[in-house]
């Protein structure tokens, strides 16, 4: 039999190439992660192109607008798949049975992922096929973010996986008749051609280990305050010319809000952009209750995904501030405070923590749904009569912290004593509860485990560093000092020098053999390393240095803004 070629395995056409910020764009949004480790980085940033289907395969949906699709109004009691949890259990039993593995990468507050609990895996014929021929892996996004890293196309993902954990081929939201079409060709050209996938593996996993050891056996060379200078101006040029000119923004199709770039922008001095950014963004605030939707599905920020997220409300309360300081517009001074109130009137939990989302949708008791797009359209009165959408996600560590920082400066600089009290008071608890005595967090504040994610060691850098600035409480220096003793001693990687997503203890399915440095995080320590070396410990100045050496020579995996971020902070040094 002829060769089995990669193109058989559903791999993409040759990717046109991207725009600098386009390419960050997606990546925010979790697009492009499909490759393996750092070769995914390494795809997604030149456009090369060229790694094996098998790595990097995807079924493209062209045409399909989710918007076409809706939710159940009437009641209803459909029930899913049985779905196992991601685990080394899960690959075992794929192996044992020799099944292929489905993943739905989902998060509960995301509303193409209720439309595919739906309006796919709740049929019976796709409960059926799944039940025959699969394992069926359900990851909640907010539980295991360090996976999205090599799993996520957006939310939802749903993915095939070999036995071995690699991906096989991938697709988003798919109703039934999409989705079968779809698993069954991909398990059809795996099961009957099973020493070609063999040697695609295999080829794959040799071509990721060659670019991952062009891209880490590169020296680390200390950026000069020249090079500094001229890495954010080319940066900040590049920007520059993604920046939507009417409406503002980034790119000409959907509208996200980019916290790093906001920052950038801010720090780089370039105020025209950055004004009229956040101008466009006050559009998606809920005129109603206040709050920010996540993103807007067209250039002009009016037609918003109604999912709230407490990590947007932490940053927009920060940087509707900033603006506000700078600009004197009291609408940015009205935005953070209807933003505030919004996070305390319904992102705050009984237990004084706060939810990591409200749900885009409303599911009442008896299974029916109400969508955002109608539920958001109504008066206070009629939604409250309704019901509210959950909270959801938990109480996430890092949103929480986000939030506390946020309350504290923005709380100094507006001159609101209450929230810079709010925003201690939140900061010690979250450190109460969210640390153990060797500097290792937890993911959820609501959770028993201590999970180490870079993600959230550095959030708590952050606050623990603004409430030691805001209180002068010498027991948030001793708290920094135990975070970055664990980051040091448990996340940082012997072989490149960057830091990894996660402790190798918590990489416990097939992740656990993939690349795990995480560059963006890894560059987010280090501007939280500068900022807290500032004033608080030597230690902290002189790894952000070591860091910001390691990111600028590896620019094309940092995401521009925060490499920007840090190419300015090192120039001003």
């Amino acid at each position: 039999m002829e060769e089995l070629r990669f193109e058989e395995f559903g791999t993409p056409p040759e990717p046109k190439r991207k725009s600098r910020m386009h390419r960050f764009v997606m990546l925010f949004c979790g697009a492009f992660m499909f490759a393996s480790g750092i070769a995914a980085a390494y795809l997604a940033f030149t456009a090369e192109g060229g790694l094996p289907g098998i790595f990097y395969a995807t079924h493209t949906l062209d045409g399909l607008q989710s918007s076409a699709y809706h939710l159940p109004s009437k009641p209803t009691t459909s029930v899913g798949p049985d779905w196992a949890e991601w685990s080394p259990a899960a690959f075992a039993r794929a192996q044992k049975e020799g099944k292929l593995v489905l993943v739905h990468w989902t998060s509960p507050w995301c509303h193409e992922c209720h439309l595919m609990d739906e309006l796919c895996y709740a049929r019976p014929g796709v409960r059926r096929w799944i039940e025959d021929h699969v394992v069926a892996v359900r990851v909640d996004s907010d539980e295991k973010p360090h996976l999205g890293r090599y799993l996520a196309s957006g939310w939802p993902t749903t993915a095939l996986l070999l036995p071995t954990g690699e991906m096989l081929s991938a697709g988003a939201f798919m109703p039934s008749n999409r989705f079968l079409g779809w698993a069954k060709q991909t398990e059809a050209t795996w099961r009957n051609h099973p020493d070609d996938v063999a040697k695609a593996r295999e080829s794959a996993k040799q071509r990721a280990r060659e670019q991952r050891e062009q891209v880490f056996g590169r020296a680390a060379a200390a950026w000069t305050e020249e090079q500094a200078r001229e890495a954010s101006r080319q940066i900040r040029v590049r920007l520059a010319a993604e920046v939507d000119p009417v409406e503002g923004g980034f790119g000409k199709g959907r509208k996200f809000i980019l916290p790093q770039a906001h920052r950038f922008l801010a720090e780089s001095k370039s105020f025209d952009p950055l004004d009229k950014t956040l101008a466009g963004e006050l559009r998606l605030m809920d005129p109603v209750w206040g709050g920010l939707y996540r993103y807007s599905e067209t250039p002009d920020w009016r037609s918003p995904r109604f999912e709230k997220l407490l990590a947007v409300q932490a940053e927009a309360i920060r940087d509707f501030t900033s603006a506000f300081l700078r600009t004197k517009d009291e609408r940015f001074k009205r935005a953070a405070e209807r933003v505030q109130n919004y996070a305390v009137t319904f992102l705050q939990r009984p237990d004084g923590f706060y939810a990591g989302a409200q749900d885009a949708d409303v599911r009442r008791a008896d299974g029916s749904w109400i969508e955002g797009a109608r539920f958001y359209a109504w008066t206070s009165a009629a939604r409250l009569q309704a019901g509210l959408p959950a909270q959801v996600s938990g109480a996430p560590l890092a949103g929480n912290a986000a939030m506390a920082a946020a309350l504290m400066s923005a709380g100094a600089d507006l001159d609101k004593p209450d929230w810079r009290q709010q925003g201690l008071e939140l900061a010690e608890a979250v450190a109460t509860r969210g640390l153990d005595g060797t500097g290792r967090a937890r993911h959820r504040l609501d959770q028993p485990a201590f999970a180490g994610l870079l993600e959230d060691e550095v959030a708590l850098c952050r606050m623990e560093s603004a409430a030691l600035r805001f209180s002068g409480d010498p027991r948030h220096r001793k708290r920094l000092q135990s975070v970055f003793q664990f980051i040091q001693t448990e996340l940082r990687d012997a072989e490149s020098g960057g830091y990894t997503s996660a402790p190798s203890g918590a990489r416990t399915g097939p992740e656990a053999a993939w690349p795990a440095v995480d560059p963006d995080g890894t560059a987010a320590a280090a501007l939280c390393f500068l900022e807290a070396g500032s004033s608080h410990d030597a230690r902290f100045a002189e790894e952000a240095a070591r860091l910001a050496a390691w990111a600028g020579s590896h620019a094309e995996l940092v995401e521009p803004a925060l490499l920007g971020r840090l190419a300015i902070k090192v120039s001003e040094r």
